[in-house]
């Protein structure tokens, strides 16, 4: 019918309409209140990483962290070129997206059709920009706001883009060479946002060996050690970092090695439909040539490589949707395959990926605009007026039990607390209970504390002292959350400390040595 358009060009409108509405939620997020229904505590971890890299510190070597400092510098970056502050977290999903998707389109450019680049263009953008979990096993459908595990989900994302280097040569020495140095950045990236993401690195390389793409392995090889060296010499960052994930859950003994191979088969199977739909997809590819098979065995070896790293991800049972961005990733490259050779498959490939990818981005694309209007609101509910976290709201989902305040409400009447005090905002503070003021108060930081501070963190060890950088100590006198140290914290005190004023929430304890003249307890 004349007027209408093809189906090809009414796919990529919608492909294109979707990534721009999550561009603009996301630009949306870096200007209106940053609103959380749950992990209060992931947004403060997050966000506390990066005050502290943009305040000179150095993840895993300063200050304990479990990761090694990849995810950190985008927030501090975020933080440099515009201010601090909790929008800081968007301001760097946005810096995140555009570079993960100018390295999508190199890896793709001449070698994958515009639509399906536009297709996995959507998928980084759902992974970047969403605030439901994929960890969790709550389906999306209704409300969930949530500022955590990004670090696992911009893993997928650097999985997503090795994936596709391995799926679609470059064509020319010199291009295989300069992206597979493009490729080692990106493996080098995974190792630094969370250590077991090192798996993505061989699982490339085996790859390319299989696919006897040695210029490339070369260019993944030579790039990955000459970044490591500018970077981090010796590796001592990336090695601090595993140590310190050790030191507080303890090295993984034989039974905790089976659990994560036994998780690995739950994810997979949690998403029967996708599983079907992807060996469908391989078992059409087992006709091709062997050029075209090993192009299929390589993009699956990181993409179990991606399985893999899914396993880290969430708590032990929680099975979410974390197949999914491998399904979706994988669906794609096998209906590109099947499109580059012709084959009679190649229509239903394609609209069986497109379709899968809409199931998985929609309904995270429907969240993140309802969790913009549900913070938008209830903004007169925000509590905090000024600093870093002025734009900022946390309701919990289920609430409080028994009166007692949420952290948010916590972090609210302390920060009110220090002021009536007139304690100086630069002063080194530490806190139970899951509640950091220190990035809230743009305080000096305290790197002898735990960033998530949790009873077997090893700077709580008996024998290590209330770090000296710290002038303040705040316990908690109200709820009791999983990240309750105070017992530890109290009998670190000595008479080095003095009780200085006690709230609904806090007691605050100052250094002796400190003159505070709103003390109203000597």
């Amino acid at each position: 019918m004349r007027g209408l358009p093809s189906l090809r060009t009414a796919i990529a409108l919608g492909l294109g309409l979707s990534i721009f509405a999550y561009v603009v939620l996301a630009l949306i997020g870096t200007q209106i209140i940053v609103y959380d229904t749950h992990h209060f505590g992931d947004t403060s971890f997050i966000l506390g990483a990066g005050w502290r890299v943009y305040s000179g510190l150095e993840p895993a070597i300063d200050f304990g962290h479990f990761y090694g400092g990849f995810i950190s510098s985008w927030l501090a970056l975020a933080m440099w070129l515009f201010e601090p502050s909790v929008h800081a977290y968007h301001q760097a999903t946005l810096m995140m997206f555009v570079a993960a998707s100018a390295a999508a389109m190199a890896i793709c450019w001449r070698r994958v059709s515009g639509n399906m680049i536009l297709a996995i263009i959507l998928l980084i953008a759902t992974l970047l920009f969403t605030l439901h979990p994929l960890e969790v096993d709550q389906s999306v459908t209704r409300i969930w706001s949530a500022h955590s595990f990004l670090y696992n989900r911009v893993g997928f994302v650097l999985m997503i883009l090795c994936a596709l280097f391995l799926t679609f040569p470059s064509g020319s020495i010199l291009r295989e060479i300069c992206l597979g140095a493009l490729v080692g950045a990106i493996v080098v990236a995974a190792a630094y946002t969370k250590s077991p993401f090192t798996i993505l690195g061989p699982a490339v390389l085996l790859g390319l060996f299989i696919q006897a793409r040695w210029a490339a392995a070369a260019g993944v090889a030579v790039a990955t050690v000459a970044l490591v060296l500018v970077i981090d010499p010796g590796a001592q960052r990336f090695l601090a970092a595993h140590a310190y994930i050790n030191a507080n859950v303890g090295a993984r003994d034989d039974a905790q090695v089976f659990a994560l191979l036994r998780k690995a088969v739950q994810i997979i199977l949690a998403q029967p439909i996708a599983l079907v739909a992807v060996l469908g997809a391989v078992i059409t590819a087992l006709r091709y040539e062997w050029a075209g098979l090993r192009a299929v065995l390589g993009m699956l070896i990181v993409v179990g490589a991606g399985i893999g790293m899914a396993t880290t991800m969430g708590g032990g049972g929680n099975l979410g949707q974390l197949a999914l961005p491998a399904v979706c990733i994988a669906l794609i490259c096998l209906a590109e395959l099947a499109k580059n050779r012709a084959d009679i498959t190649a229509p239903f490939l394609d609209l069986m990926a497109l379709v899968v990818l809409a199931a998985f981005a929609m309904p995270h694309l429907a969240n993140l605009a309802g969790a913009h209007l549900e913070g938008y609101a209830n903004r007169s509910s925000a509590t905090i007026t000024q600093g870093p976290y002025r734009d900022y709201l946390s309701v919990p989902e289920d609430g409080t039990e028994n009166g007692q305040l949420s952290q948010y409400q916590m972090l609210s009447e302390g920060m009110a607390e220090l002021t009536a005090l007139e304690l100086d905002s630069r002063l080194g503070i530490i806190a139970d209970n899951g509640v950091s003021f220190e990035f809230a108060r743009m305080a000096r930081p305290v790197p002898g504390y735990p960033l998530w501070p949790r009873p077997n963190a090893p700077e709580l060890a008996a024998n290590r002292p209330i770090p000296p950088e710290a002038d303040i100590v705040m316990l908690g006198r109200g709820a009791q959350t999983d990240t309750y140290v105070g017992p530890a914290l109290r009998g670190k005190l000595t008479d080095d400390f003095v009780l200085c004023a006690s709230s609904r929430s806090w007691d605050i304890f100052v250094r002796a040595n400190q003159i505070v003249p709103g003390c109203r307890i000597n």
